[in-house]
């Protein structure tokens, strides 16, 4: 009988935890961040939440034409790039003033993503 109510208890838990993630402005979502089996997603008002899901669960949940994968660690919401940095060590300038590593195999694909959705960025 206790471990039904712990089995109960975890699957409410998840439960919310997934509610929670489905209330949030997707529009407000600046990046997500892999934290091994999580993701901390930062909005831009400066709140982070942690979800219990993988990176690659929340970038199949996410609409593809707002969010880029810039790296295997994060995801960039596209309205808040503000430029990239090549050279040295390469990372994608956010509005919030924050620098997010750039992958050496993604820096072609977000140029071209770039070119196409951002032109001015390019």
């Amino acid at each position: 009988m206790t471990e039904l109510l712990k089995t109960t208890e975890a699957k409410t838990r998840k439960t919310r935890k997934l509610a929670r993630l489905q209330r949030l402005n997707v529009d407000e979502i600046v990046y997500a961040k892999s934290v091994i089996n999580y993701t901390e997603l930062k909005m831009v008002s400066g709140d982070a939440y942690l979800v219990s899901k993988t990176l690659k669960e929340v970038e199949d949940y996410l609409p593809p034409h707002k969010f880029f994968r810039v790296h295997k660690s994060y995801m960039v919401g596209v309205s808040f790039l503000d430029g990239l940095q090549v050279h040295e060590e390469p990372c994608v300038k956010l509005t919030t003033g924050e620098c997010i590593p750039l992958s050496r195999r993604r820096k072609e694909e977000i140029l071209s993503f770039l070119r196409i959705i951002r032109p001015q960025l390019t």
